[in-house]
């Protein structure tokens, strides 16, 4: 079972909202639902399966592993695709990987405390307001990577080039270039405080290494 990614160009052919929403399936938590006291063993691919979530799954899936035909065997909950099946053993690790490639990641909901008054609550509610409105301006879109990654280098990349990359492979080079910049930001800092700290073990190269060892 292969996850096709698809190039830049065909995604915005496709529309960044219809895009948007085939990730729907993969961001989802087991917390987000209201799951019954006394069951545990349930996960987020046992609900999607359910007859009013099945076709927003399959069509996520015929988009990213590029499969007209899909099969879904009810009695067995198992989603076969090629020549490989999707079920709730390996549907985690699917999703890890869709969002990986794809720069996203699962939004994490921050439970409320228990509330020692109407005033705490109010005070609680502003903070998530804000933290919300903070992340609205500092988002970065699709349109800031491709600018970034276009001019922001060493060298021009043509649009062209670029609209043939990979999701992955643009966030990847937009990344880099951020890292690259913050650490010529860090030694200038350096040569004017004279504090190791800030450089020390700290050169881009080890920064931008797509695997990264253990510690």
């Amino acid at each position: 079972m292969n996850i096709i990614q698809k190039t830049i160009s065909e995604i915005l052919d496709f529309g960044m909202d219809n895009y948007n929403k085939l990730f729907f399936p993969f961001i989802l938590d087991i917390e987000n639902f209201n799951i019954p006291k006394g069951i545990n063993d349930f996960s987020v691919f046992d609900i999607l399966i359910l007859d009013s979530n099945i076709e927003i799954l399959l069509n996520s899936l015929k988009y990213f592993c590029n499969a007209d035909k899909i099969q879904f065997d009810e009695r067995m909950k198992k989603i076969y695709i090629h020549d490989g099946y999707l079920d709730r053993s390996n549907f985690e690790e699917f999703s890890n990987i869709i969002l990986e490639i794809s720069g996203k990641v699962k939004p994490k909901r921050e439970k409320p405390p228990v509330f020692k008054s109407e005033k705490h609550q109010d005070i609680w509610n502003k903070i998530q307001e804000g933290r919300k409105r903070t992340l609205e301006q500092n988002k970065v879109e699709l349109c800031d990577r491709i600018n970034v990654c276009e001019f922001a280098g060493d060298y021009h990349i043509s649009m062209s080039e670029i609209m043939s990359w990979s999701l992955w492979r643009l966030i990847n080079c937009y990344k880099n270039i951020l890292e690259k910049q913050s650490c010529k930001d860090s030694f200038e800092i350096f040569l004017v405080s004279g504090d190791k700290n800030i450089i020390e073990n700290k050169h881009w190269l080890g920064r931008i290494r797509i695997r990264q060892e253990n510690k």
